[in-house]
């Protein structure tokens, strides 16, 4: 019975990993293609739910592609956002740098969406920092666009110019051309806010000249719409430029926007015609969408009013628009933004700096340990010294302990040749230890120790009481695990995330195994590590390897030619010497 149960068990297991991998390679096949075809994968996208997905680590990248799919598609996605929000710890432990960048931009897409600009920066610059990190330049441009149009809503034009020049840097590295042209018009329009109207026209005077060789209607739409917008800020105004530009907009077949309607309203109140001027402006009061768009169009008619000296009219469209404008509350989300900016970067600053303390701690640690292991050396090299010059009387004696002087001299001899060697090492280590990252040098250092505490040959050798403490201190640390987790990975370039991948189920227990299996340590090395008895550990390599094996992922073979390089705790119980 006990039997059918675990059988049982078993086969669930085993349901439950391939079922695993199985949706694991389906989210990486939509990932794959979503950038170039988000219709299909947003169709692919909704056949599944979240729960569908057995891991967090699923569910959490199909939470990012399908926030992705949404944007693409321009669905709403503030009913998404709290879903989002949930896999916010998650991403902040977990996951490629890429797709903590997506998870970030998108998080930070629909917080802006949702009316929550300080939150939108926080993510936006944390998902920039990732995109410069992995240089995805697309990324790194579309990102730093959307951060120069949260600026441009609160007013702060100084932001709003650095992050469209920064945009354009990055877009300028990539080929996407349609996407380039148009973070040049919203340049275009930074260059504007700051009174720089020439080199706006400029800028989009050659974006228009490249839309039309790309034959890209909306970016056409786009830039004839801000040429008609320079031209009426240039000194003096060229009003007819202007309608000329707005007549171009025509054969498109675009609907016009409130912008466009309000340029031609006072290009032609600007010649006289007031009777057109007052028609676009009917336009743009019949295309308002948002709080913005009013206060643009309300702009424009008294402008156009009071041109005209029609006070009685004029007078009740000024009065809207400072009901509308309210200085004090684009004040505070001027502010806010620029705040919630400064305090990202302030824990940046305070993170950098926790990391260079703590890696003055490591180093001193270091000193310490290599100063402590050349002594030792020294005063286990006196030591054979002594037992040599005793062994000498003892030759004297008598021709039969002459012989078995002679033997024992000959291992003393090599005892002393590899502990020379040895003194060298720890020499050339201390040497070295600016020369290598410093986690590296800290776990061979504590290897070292290790191997040497509970070589068979140091029993009779009695080791400082104080190196004993540092090696219990600092093995049973879970910074210290993490560094070999972080040494591993970097030895050999990514191989942990291959290990996830290929047992997505993993336990952190397994992980470090495998890492210090990996890392060729020494078998008691890895039990007195990993707290678990060398009896245990036959068991959970055992188990270790057979999970590995189990997947499919073209990695398997190589991670279990890692593991394979350590011998097993069966295979060092019968041998004499560990060494």
């Amino acid at each position: 019975m006990k039997t059918q149960q675990i059988a049982i068990i078993l086969s669930i297991f085993a349901i439950i990993l391939t079922s695993c991998s199985n949706q694991s390679r389906l989210l990486a096949n939509i990932d794959s293609y979503i950038q170039t075809y988000p219709d299909s994968a947003y169709t692919e996208l909704k056949k599944y739910k979240e729960s569908d997905f057995t891991s967090r680590k699923n569910r959490a990248k199909y939470c990012t592609l399908y926030a992705t799919a949404l944007d693409k598609n321009y669905n709403d996605t503030s009913k998404f956002l709290d879903t989002l929000i949930s896999y916010k710890n998650y991403y902040a432990h977990h996951g490629s740098k890429r797709d903590r960048m997506l998870y970030n931009f998108y998080l930070g897409d629909q917080m802006s969406d949702s009316g929550m600009p300080e939150s939108a920066i926080t993510y936006f610059s944390e998902a920039l920092k990732y995109a410069i990190t992995i240089q995805d330049w697309f990324y790194c441009g579309i990102i730093s666009q959307w951060i120069s149009i949260l600026y441009a809503k609160q007013y702060n034009y100084n932001q709003q110019l650095e992050y469209a020049e920064k945009a354009c840097y990055y877009l300028k590295k990539t080929d996407k051309l349609g996407h380039l042209g148009d973070s040049r018009i919203k340049l275009a329009i930074a260059y504007m806010c700051k009174g720089r109207t020439k080199e706006s026209l400029d800028l989009i005077r050659r974006t228009y000249q490249d839309a039309k060789e790309l034959k890209d209607t909306l970016l056409i739409y786009s830039a004839l719409n801000q040429m008609a917008t320079c031209y009426l800020h240039l000194v003096p105004p060229q009003p007819d430029s202007t309608i000329y530009a707005v007549r171009q907009t025509y054969s498109l077949k675009i609907k016009r926007n409130i912008d466009l309607c309000c340029s031609a309203a006072e290009a032609f109140s600007l010649l006289g015609n007031n009777v057109k001027a007052h028609a676009y402006i009917d336009s743009a009061y019949a295309a308002i969408n948002t709080k913005h768009d009013r206060m643009i169009a309300l702009e424009a008619d008294y402008t156009i009013l009071d041109r005209e000296h029609n006070v009685s009219k004029a007078y009740p469209v000024l009065k809207h628009i400072h009901e509308i404008s309210d200085s004090i509350t684009t004040k505070a989300l001027l502010q806010s933004v620029t705040v919630a900016h400064d305090k990202y970067l302030q824990e940046k600053k305070e993170l950098a700096d926790y990391k260079i303390k703590t890696n003055r701690v490591i180093y001193s640690l270091l000193l310490v340990l290599a100063a402590t292991l050349i002594l030792l050396s020294i005063k286990i090299l006196r030591s054979e010294k002594k037992a040599h010059s005793k062994t000498k009387e003892v030759l004297v004696n008598t021709e039969q302990e002459l012989s078995e002087t002679e033997s024992k001299l000959d291992n003393s001899e090599k005892h002393l040749t590899q502990m020379t060697a040895q003194a060298q090492d720890y020499k050339n280590t201390l040497r070295d230890l600016i020369k290598y990252d410093e986690s590296s040098v800290l776990i061979s250092m504590i290897g070292e120790i290790l191997q040497r505490y509970y070589s068979p040959e140091n029993k009779k050798i009695s080791l400082e009481d104080s190196i004993g403490d540092i090696i219990e201190t600092h093995i049973c640390a879970k910074d210290f695990r993490d560094c070999i987790l972080k040494y591993t990975d970097k030895k050999f370039t990514g191989v942990l995330n291959k290990f996830k991948t290929v047992v997505p189920d993993y336990k952190e227990e397994d992980l470090l195994l495998f890492a210090l299996y990996a890392i060729n340590m020494e078998y008691k090395v890895i039990s007195t590590i990993s707290k678990i008895s060398c009896q245990t550990l036959y068991t959970r390599y055992n188990r270790l390897r057979k999970l590995i094996m189990k997947s499919d992922s073209p990695d398997k073979d190589y991670l279990l030619e890692l593991l394979e390089t350590r011998p097993s705790c069966a295979t060092k119980k019968q041998t004499k010497s560990p060494r």
